[in-house]
Parts: structure tokens; C-alpha cells; sequence
């Protein structure tokens, strides 16, 4: 599985798709922050740096899952996978190098917006106000977590459906759909006027979905420990591998 790996990176790496998604997340919080700064000066007050920290976390799932699909679905269409397995790699094996391709792709997409965001804040912001080292650091921590389950998630999503138009579709709507979940439950359990004003069934599932559920960390903020985050990603993770590598093992390719 190893040299599958191996090629399956050294394809992305020189593809044009992950380049430009790399690019993105180490622009992304720069232009950010410049758009901020602008708006900040009008308003003659300082940029701080909470304002940075959160900017590639609005568009993170969205920017994940069309990189990973579109890099992905081509080794369907072009017959890639197909050409392995007459090969003699075994299915699991092609199963398995994808999800990893996926994770590591997500994985480094939020390395380079890490990176980047720290230099953004270090030279044109006036820092962090009410975060600590420590609690950056636990936000970094979680935020790659959640990449790599949203790319495995994504991968699976690829090699279940790929050779149709399926992963398109479900992949983004998935992105969006748990964007505006994450929307109504921030709104729910941390309403900027007032008390929390759902009770019951209702703010049990809000609460599991906010400490477990891997896309809520992609709000900005880390209300829960890191181990919640961790918990919820593996669960993810193992569901999108256990549910991936039995359907591709059947799947009849084109």
C-alpha cells in the first residue's frame, strides 16, 4: 500500500487543484485580515488578532471538500483505478491510499492556513486580547483534527460513489448543510442577547452536536475540550473507513 500512497501524493502535489487550494489557505487570512484593517481604520480602532484566528474556519469545510473531490474523482474517470487493480493492488489497499491521500491533503491545507494566519497576526494585528498561547494552540490542535475527519469523510464519499456525478452533489451539499447547522446551533446555545432559551431533547442534541460533532469546531472557537473534538473526529473517521471499505470491495467500476 505504501508505493500506492506514494504515487497517489506525488500526483497531487503536481496537480494544479491542490496548488491553488494550498495558495488559497495561505492567502486566504491575509486578505482577510488587509479587508479587516481597512474596515478597522475607518472605524479608527485597532485589528486584533481573535479576528484572524477565525477566518479560514468560515470557509474550511467548503474549501476541504472541493479540493478532495475534485482531486479524487478524476482517478475514476481516467481509469485509474481501474488500472490498478488489473495491476494486482488489492482493493482495500487503493481504498485505504485514498482516504489517507485525503487526510493528508486536508491535513496540510490546515497546516499552511496555521502558518499563515500566525504571521498575518504577528505583523498586522495588534495580537491576541483575550486568548493565551495555550489556547491557540489547542485551537490549532483542533482545527487539523477536524480537517483530517472532514477529508477522510470526503474521501469515502469519492471512492463510494465515484465514476458518477454522486460526489459532486453529496460531498458539497454535506459542507453547506452542516454550515447551516452550525450557524443555528452557535445561535442556540450562545445567543449573543439573553439566556439560552431551548430546554430538553432539543439542547441535549445541541450540546452533543456542538461538543462532538466534528464540522461545529469549523465555527471559530473551541467551547469544549480538545478530547471532545478527538473523540468526535476518530468516531468519523472509523465510520467513514468501516462503511468505505466493504462497499468499494463490491463496487463494479466502469
Amino acid at each position: 500500500m505504501r508505493r500506492v500512497l506514494y504515487a497517489d501524493m506525488f500526483n497531487v502535489f503536481k496537480n494544479k487543484i491542490f496548488q491553488g487550494s494550498i495558495a488559497l489557505t495561505v492567502l486566504y487570512p491575509l486578505m482577510e485580515a488587509l479587508l479587516f484593517k481597512l474596515i478597522y481604520r475607518f472605524l479608527d480602532a485597532e485589528l486584533p488578532g481573535e479576528d484572524v484566528i477565525t477566518a479560514y474556519s468560515s470557509i474550511a469545510s467548503i474549501v476541504i471538500t472541493a479540493t478532495i473531490i475534485f482531486l479524487l474523482v478524476n482517478d475514476f474517470s481516467d481509469g485509474a483505478i481501474r488500472n490498478k487493480i488489473i495491476n494486482g493492488v488489492k482493493r482495500n489497499h487503493i481504498a485505504l491510499s485514498s482516504i489517507l491521500t485525503g487526510a493528508i491533503i486536508s491535513g496540510l491545507m490546515c497546516m499552511s492556513t496555521c502558518i499563515s494566519q500566525t504571521i498575518v497576526i504577528r505583523f498586522l494585528t495588534t495580537g491576541f486580547s483575550s486568548l493565551n498561547p495555550r489556547d491557540v494552540s489547542l485551537y490549532y490542535a483542533a482545527q487539523f483534527a477536524v480537517s483530517i475527519a472532514v477529508g477522510v469523510l470526503m474521501s469515502s464519499i469519492v471512492i463510494v460513489f465515484g465514476g458518477t456525478i454522486i460526489p459532486y452533489f453529496l460531498g458539497l451539499v454535506i459542507a453547506f448543510l452542516f454550515r447551516v447547522a452550525n450557524l443555528m446551533v452557535t445561535d442556540k446555545l450562545y445567543p449573543q442577547d439573553g439566556h439560552v432559551m431551548i430546554t430538553g431533547k432539543r439542547l441535549l442534541i445541541y450540546n452533543i452536536y456542538d461538543r462532538f460533532c466534528p464540522f461545529s469546531y469549523f465555527t471559530g472557537t473551541l467551547n469544549h475540550p480538545l478530547k471532545d473534538c478527538f473523540i468526535g473526529c476518530g468516531v468519523l473517521i472509523a465510520i467513514s473507513i468501516l462503511i468505505t471499505l466493504p462497499v468499494f470491495k463490491r463496487k463494479e467500476l466502469k
